[in-house]
């Protein structure tokens, strides 16, 4: 942790304004703060307020309500906007309110992404016109809470800061969640009379907030995280292996592989921790989209009910139908999620998809097929059974769904919205015309002992899962790790020709970075913070600076960017001069390590070090092939 002191100075690098001309917000920053803004204000946001606040081009703007508005739908939640009252968000009051914490729960991932969006969060409860600070009402709601508090009933500190963000929430959102609390005895309960206290010092202080709200905080606090607390943390551990086990039944029933899985798991314990509560103390939720979600969402809803059962028989017999809504359309949603990442690939080979009801099963069936027929990669294309004309077939390698069996093509096979093991296989026989699984030695070598120990019924479905299996099990960690060689390009060079400070330099050479989500937003603001408390830091070489964050956490993927300089830069505690600068994003160590044994071979390379001194290249292709000429002949 900062000092007092050594905060206040990072929060002055970080809020100067010639930081915050700099601050990048990458693309899922901006959906969050743009989801926060709207479900918050007081004000109404249009598209030129929106495009003033994040400094973006109107073209950005529209580019990200669009990809907003997929997102929330698949939520239960819709993005509206008119002239008069701007943008708005609508649907279940209580998942608005949860997927508002979750977008600020995105720039809670470091330090200074927190300040910088608890800061705009704050200038928007301030211009909600109440007399009363955003801070001071901050801290009078923790003396409340300290006050009611005994040892064995305290929350975390990040519990206490979450509680407030709901707190606020209720204040700046006049909807209310249609919760009710069924057992009389839970009024008298600690967590229900601190609900009631706050909400009474709420309207004292002059706040329009609406009784029904009680029930809501009551629930928050009874499902927050406390302090050296046995029986929570014995909770807490049930809840995550819960969750885990639900989402791993959920993979099973549905034959898919979620993608980013720890990620959606503590995504889906923030409504999970709630729920369990509920249960337990009798709180009743409505879900005002239960209905519309089961219609919708037809098989994901069963799905989900079935993964309950099989994951916890009293849950099941528990929850009722307007809770397992809830938990659908999180599966619902990253689903789609994975979906749309596969449709940014491009593949060669097309498949159709024919389907009968909509996204929910042509996103069930497309990661059937992603994940039966890796690694083979194909685009995808969906369209509705009505719509659908033989003559199609043509132009698709595959065409699969909800199609009549009197067709004379067999690449079209009809399928249901769960693959059938006959129908994985048939569709298994159909690739091994893409695969080059004949000329693979280890699948080879593999058959053959199978073929020694067993009766095989059926040469061509072994193989072609033999084949799929190697492929997804081959190399081990550290041979998946990409070189040095093979991550850079020749646009990851800069030659700097102007004498530039090293600010300017930082950002010219992390913007894209950022913009390609290759580090967050505040990698550059992280590495300037360095640089000034620690000075050069990461001399690797003579002259040749090598610039990285204090934590992972900032980086997202694996990139390097190296400048050489014509005029070299003094720093602060170094003798040397600085000709050459290198900046590096690695996500975990491993990749870290690999990319430092390639930094090191480069830079052992007398002449390759000379010639950056003397500012000898000329060209950034010329840069580039010398790097490649030592890095090919030391590997």
């Amino acid at each position: 942790m900062l000092s007092v002191e050594e905060q206040k100075k990072v929060e002055k690098i970080l809020f100067s304004q010639e930081i915050k001309n700099r601050y990048f917000l990458s693309a899922e920053e901006r959906l969050a703060l743009i989801t926060i803004v709207v479900a918050v204000s007081h004000i109404p946001f249009t598209t030129e307020s929106l495009c003033q606040l994040m400094d973006i081009s109107k073209n950005t703007l529209v580019t990200d309500i669009a990809a907003l508005k997929k997102k929330l739908t698949e939520v239960g939640l819709f993005l509206h906007s008119s002239n008069k009252t701007g943008y708005e968000i609508s649907g279940d009051e209580t998942t608005l309110r949860f997927y508002v914490i979750e977008c600020l729960r995105v720039f809670f991932g470091n330090k200074y992404s927190k300040y910088y969006i608890l800061s705009v969060y704050q200038e928007l409860y301030q211009k909600g016109g109440f007399s009363e600070s955003y801070s001071s009402l901050y801290r009078k709601i923790m003396n409340k809470m300290d006050m009611f508090a005994d040892q064995n009933s305290r929350y975390t500190q990040e519990a206490l800061e979450e509680i407030y963000l709901h707190i606020t929430l209720i204040i700046l959102r006049k909807k209310v969640p249609d919760i009710t609390i069924h057992q009389e005895e839970e009024h008298t309960k600690q967590e229900y009379q601190l609900a009631r206290a706050i909400m009474l010092d709420l309207q004292k202080k002059g706040f329009s907030v609406q009784k029904k709200n009680e029930n809501y905080l009551t629930e928050i606090l009874l499902s927050s995280r406390r302090q050296n607390n046995r029986s929570h943390i014995f909770v807490e551990e049930n809840l995550i292996e819960f969750t885990m086990r639900l989402v791993d039944n959920f993979e099973k029933l549905a034959m898919i592989r979620l993608e980013s899985k720890k990620e959606y798991i503590n995504k889906l314990l923030l409504h999970i921790r709630p729920m369990y509560y509920r249960l337990k103390y009798g709180i009743k939720i409505h879900n005002i989209l239960n209905q519309e979600i089961q219609e919708k969402y037809t098989m994901f809803f069963h799905l989900t009910k079935k993964a309950i059962e099989l994951t916890d028989q009293k849950y099941f017999n528990e929850l009722s139908d307007d809770e397992v809504s809830y938990l659908c359309i999180y599966f619902a949603g990253w689903m789609n999620q994975n979906v749309s990442e596969i449709g940014k690939e491009d593949a060669p080979y097309k498949i159709l998809l024919v389907v009968s009801d909509g996204n929910s099963t042509s996103s069930l069936i497309q990661l059937q097929l992603v994940n039966l027929l890796k690694p083979l990669h194909f685009s995808y294309d969906v369209v509705s059974s009505r719509q659908f004309m033989s003559s199609m077939a043509e132009k698709y390698a595959l065409v699969v769904g909800d199609i009549p069996r009197e067709n004379t093509f067999s690449h079209v096979i009809p399928v249901s919205a769960i693959l059938t093991e006959s129908q994985r296989n048939r569709i298994l026989q159909w690739s091994i015309r893409f695969s080059n699984m004949n000329n693979d030695d280890d699948l080879t070598r593999l058959y053959d002992i199978i073929q020694m120990h067993c009766t095989i019924h059926d040469e061509e479905i072994l193989k072609v899962k033999l084949f799929s299996f190697l492929n997804e099990n081959s190399g081990t960690e550290s041979s998946q790790i990409p070189s040095l060689l093979q991550i850079m390009k020749v646009n990851d060079l800069f030659l700097f020709s102007e004498k530039m400070d090293i600010d300017q330099i930082l950002f010219v050479m992390s913007r894209d970075f950022v913009i390609k989500k290759i580090v967050k937003a505040l990698y550059p603001v992280n590495i300037l913070h360095l640089l000034q408390t620690m000075g050069a830091y990461g001399e690797i070489s003579k002259g040749v600076l090598l610039l990285h964050a204090e934590d992972v956490s900032y980086c997202n993927g694996l990139g390097i960017r190296i400048g050489n300089l014509e005029y070299p830069l003094r720093l602060s505690g170094n003798p040397h001069e600085i000709h050459t600068i290198i900046l590096l994003s690695t996500p975990d160590k491993l990749k870290h390590l690999r990319i430092l044994k390639n930094l090191s071979q480069l830079f052992r390379n007398a002449d390759f070090l000379n010639r950056l001194e003397k500012g000898m290249f000329s060209t950034k292709e010329q840069m580039y092939k010398k790097i490649a000429q030592i890095l090919s002949t030391e590997e």
